[in-house]
């Protein structure tokens, strides 16, 4: 199959194709980008679980900000240096640093709601869903303060220039970006090395006096900690707000059951409208996947989205169910390389969308009429702008 994963006609509506790609059963090879595309949930699934079969280290050559980044962090490890890597990380990232930040987020998701007006159009995105998870993550790694604007500017050119399709220009901004951030984290873990704080950064170099990882290691964790904390979270938000104004039964069921009903509905939208399409694995050696016979060294692409979307395993699958349960959902990733921030995401999305929920009422889409406008990377699926009113 030639398919354009890239282009936008696939990103604005990719369901049908993944339609077709679960339906052949097996992984079927992409003609145009060479790798092999894998859609059923158990396929997915089973992939993720397996870095003895199938390595990580395919995510760290994602484009040009490889080089300078993805290589040495968590998303392209493989074992040992995954669980090395990893177990460092976990006694940083910890129940309480999260839990932490609990009130923080509810007064900060009031603050950025406060101006909004019955019958004034606002875009959900600048309003409250590109600040809210910058601020979030910027105090939970002690770096809050003047230097948000530019995380901001980062975290959207990596997002742009990491990728097959990205132009020269756009490229060229995600690695000078990735470096300003190096050099950036590098002055934080040597500052936090000399006076810790209580911020995530300290707990990493606290974790990691033993020298388990290199400082070139910890200061690639403290960037892909921060774009993720960011661009996942901040989309999931959007694309939830969206997917609410399209199923306007299960929208007004959240209104009236907010605080019984937003555990599963957030699981939900991960699920139905997560941010996260794919990952990227290779195969270890030569192996037989339900009939596709993938040879040793070939790249493939963990279709996350398509497995979400799996007949087999979510009855109704494209329909936004808010109560759905069990809802074993590929949202943030399975297996070995299971989201670390996962709680932290769901304490974000959770009360954003609280707090949405309370403020502006029975939300609604203020130009129906037009066709959403979606950014142009596959890996994470977002839009340019949403436009509410109540």
């Amino acid at each position: 199959m030639d398919l354009n994963v890239f282009s936008p006609e696939f990103i604005a509506d990719p369901y049908p194709t993944y339609d077709e790609l679960r339906a052949a059963g097996r992984p079927v090879k992409n003609g145009m980008f060479g790798f092999w595309m894998v859609a059923t949930h158990p396929q997915v699934s089973a992939i993720l679980k397996d870095p003895a079969h199938f390595s990580s280290a395919a995510m760290g050559n994602i484009g040009r900000v490889g080089e300078a980044f993805a290589a040495e962090s968590m998303a392209a490890a493989d074992p040992p240096d995954h669980a090395r890597l990893r177990n460092t990380v976990q006694r940083a990232f910890t129940p309480k640093a999260v839990n932490d930040l609990h009130s923080f987020t509810e007064s900060l998701a009031k603050e950025l709601l406060a101006d909004i007006e019955q019958g004034r159009p606002f875009d959900l995105l600048t309003t409250m869903a590109d600040t809210l998870p910058l601020r979030v993550i910027s105090k939970m790694m002690g770096v809050a303060g003047g230097d948000e604007d530019a995380f901001r500017e980062y975290a959207n050119a990596l997002v742009l220039g990491n990728g097959i399709t990205a132009t020269p220009e756009e490229a060229d901004a995600a690695v000078a970006a990735t470096w300003a951030l190096r050099d950036y984290f590098t002055g934080v873990v040597a500052e936090r090395r000399n006076a810790p704080g209580e911020d995530l950064v300290s707990g990493l170099v606290k974790a990691n006096s033993d020298g388990t990882l290199t400082d070139s290691e910890l200061v690639a964790t403290c960037i892909f900690f921060l774009f993720a904390g960011i661009e996942t979270t901040t989309n999931l938000i959007v694309n939830a707000a969206l997917a609410l104004t399209e199923f306007p039964e299960q929208h007004a069921r959240l209104e009236a059951e907010t605080e019984t009903l937003m555990p599963t509905a957030v699981e939900e939208f991960l699920r139905f409208c997560g941010p996260p399409q794919a990952n990227l694995r290779t195969a270890v050696e030569d192996v037989d996947i339900s009939g596709s016979q993938v040879s040793k060294g070939d790249p493939i692409l963990l279709l996350l989205g398509c497995a979400n979307r799996d007949e087999s395993v979510f009855q109704r699958a494209d329909q936004l169910i808010l109560g759905r349960d069990p809802n074993p959902h590929v949202g943030f990733s399975f297996g070995p390389h299971y989201c670390l921030g996962a709680s932290l995401a769901r304490l974000e999305v959770n009360v954003a969308l609280r707090h949405l929920l309370e403020r502006a009422p029975g939300f609604r889409r203020a130009n129906p009429e037009e066709p959403m406008a979606y950014r142009g990377g596959f890996f994470i699926r977002s839009v340019e702008k949403l436009d509410l009113v109540y």
